[in-house]
Formats: C-alpha cells, structure tokens, sequence
C-alpha cells in the first residue's frame, strides 16, 4: 500500500494509482477511504465503471442493498456488457427478492462459454449458487455449483453448498460425499465439519442410531475447536445435548449461539423449549419477549405466527 500512496503522491491524476489503492483500502475494510479515491475518479471521469462497481461493493458489505444495487446499475449503464458487474447485480437482485430478474441475467451470462474462464466470475458463482441454497432455489443452485465445480475443482465451499443442496434434496449419500470432498480440499474447514455433524444428527433422528448422535456431536465439536465463533455448529451441539437430556449444556450453547449471532431466531425458540423442559417458564417467556421485542419486524408472517403462538403458550399456561 505504501509503494501505491508514494506512487499517487507523484501521479495525483493517474487513475490507475488511485483504483489500486481504493481496492487495497477496500480489502483493509477502510471504507471511508474506499469511498474517498471513488468520489475522486468519478469526479473527474463520470464514466470510470470500476469506481461505481466498488462503491456497490461497500455498500454490499454495509448491507445497504438498495444502493448497492443502483451503484452496480449505473455501472452496466456504462458498460452494458462488464460482466463482473452483471453477476454482482444478479447477486444482490436474488438478495432483494427479485429472483427471475436475476435468473435471466445469469442465464445470460452461461452463454458466454469463457464466461467461466476468469477465476473471479468463478467466485461470483460459487457465491450465487450459494445464496440460491440459502433460499432453497436448489435447481438454480444445483447448476451453478457444478458447473463452477467442472472448472474449478479445488473450490471447497463449492463442494460444501453442493453437498447442502443434496441433502435439502435428501440425498445423504450424496451430500456425505461433498462435504468430505470439502475436507479433502481443506481439513481445517470448520462448516464442513458442522455441516458433517448435522447429517449425522439427521440420520440419527431417521433411525435412532446413537452411534450416529456420538459422530453428530464429534463432528459439532470439532467445528467449534476450529471456529470458536460458528454459531451453526453450536447450534448443532445444542440440538444433540437436548436429545441426550443434557439440558444445562444445551442452553449454555443456545446461549452462545445469542451472544454470536443475536437476531438468531431458532436459538431462541430452542432455548425457551430447553427452559420449559426445566419448568422455568419465566425465563423462556423471557427470551421470547426479547426476540420480539428487537428483531419481531425481520421474520415472515409464518414465524411470526410461531413465536406468537409459543408466547400465548406461556402466559395461559
């Protein structure tokens, strides 16, 4: 970065210098300054696509979607045919419920047959596919995901949201399969092996097999020792406490989970099971309360309805 601020310091005008060092500050989470050399080249050049397509990108990462999404547009108003800017836009699209909006525009992109020869439009699907597995678009994701895998098989998260979509499939064998193939890749891949324990954990509940509960909670284990900070394999270890009627170590990670990811829905919804299996009412009804409280205006109308209901349970109970 220092060889970069010497070389602007000599070239004041030279946009070259200035995008270099607004990627370095960009990839330091310097936002400010990100913004600063953006504002800088737009002024004296409207036209300068990467400064808008950077500028969405902090707004992505701020989550401020809607005006990333109008930064990426006004980049393809300049250059129709970027394609990193497309898949960027396609991306955020899905993200604010415009799915076939962004189908068509990915669709698009896959006619290109070197579309996938450039490693960072690999990392944009690799990246979609994986949000289309979050909102169970499991064909969407499906295609993507080994389409990016035929070019690129030394992808580890690929293989790892390819396993994810097998086993929303049902498809255990298969998912098993993937997310080992993402540990041959990486040994040390935390979700890999919280996404191993919860499929233990699942064909424990389809067949009652405790020894697939002890590889359900070695597996969480294993992910936590990695990543003291993943909240999916607490979560995970939580589920399979409870199952062993450890209830006070269930609620010591459902109570992590919180710390970790406070708008986490369903650690609240489980935590307050744990306590009505102790008879504390009053600290389920407690978490609940504050779930809604902070976060009632982010679920869908299903659970809001659920958390509703659980509530009512309490206080007519």
């Amino acid at each position: 970065m220092a060889i970069l601020e010497k070389g602007l310091e000599n070239f004041p005008n030279s946009e070259e210098f200035k995008i270099q060092l607004a990627l370095s500050f960009y990839e330091k989470k310097q936002w400010k300054k990100t913004e600063e050399l953006c504002f800088q080249l737009l002024k004296y050049n409207p036209l300068f696509t990467g400064a808008y397509i950077l500028l969405g990108d902090i707004n992505e990462s701020n989550n401020k979607i809607k005006e990333a999404i109008l930064n990426y547009e006004k980049a393809l108003k300049i250059e129709p045919q970027n394609e990193l800017a497309k898949a960027k836009y396609a991306y955020l699209l899905i993200k604010n419920n415009q799915h076939q909006k962004a189908k068509s525009i990915l669709s698009e992109l896959q006619k290109n047959k070197d579309y996938f020869k450039n490693p960072a439009q690999i990392e944009m699907m690799v990246k979609i596919g994986i949000l289309f597995a979050e909102i169970n678009e499991l064909e969407s994701a499906l295609s993507l995901l080994t389409k990016a895998l035929e070019i690129s098989p030394s992808h580890p998260e690929a293989w790892l949201n390819l396993g994810t979509v097998f086993l929303k499939y049902g498809q255990l064998d298969k998912a098993l399969e993937n997310y080992r193939k993402a540990l041959d890749i990486d040994p040390d891949f935390a979700m890999a092996y919280s996404n191993l324990g919860m499929l233990y954990f699942t064909r424990y509940l389809e067949n009652n097999d405790y020894n697939l509960r002890n590889k359900a909670l070695e597996n969480f284990n294993k992910a936590i020792h990695l990543n003291p900070d993943l909240v999916d394999a607490y979560n995970g270890g939580e589920a399979v406490y409870f199952t062993l009627n450890r209830i006070d170590e269930a609620i010591h990670d459902f109570k992590k989970s919180i710390v970790l990811k406070p708008d986490y829905f369903d650690a609240y919804i489980n935590i307050n099971f744990a306590f009505r299996q102790l008879g504390q009412k009053k600290e389920a009804l407690k978490y609940l309360n504050l779930y809604k409280k902070n976060f009632y205006h982010q679920l869908s109308p299903t659970n809001q309805y659920d958390l509703d209901r659980l509530i009512s349970e309490i206080k007519n109970n």
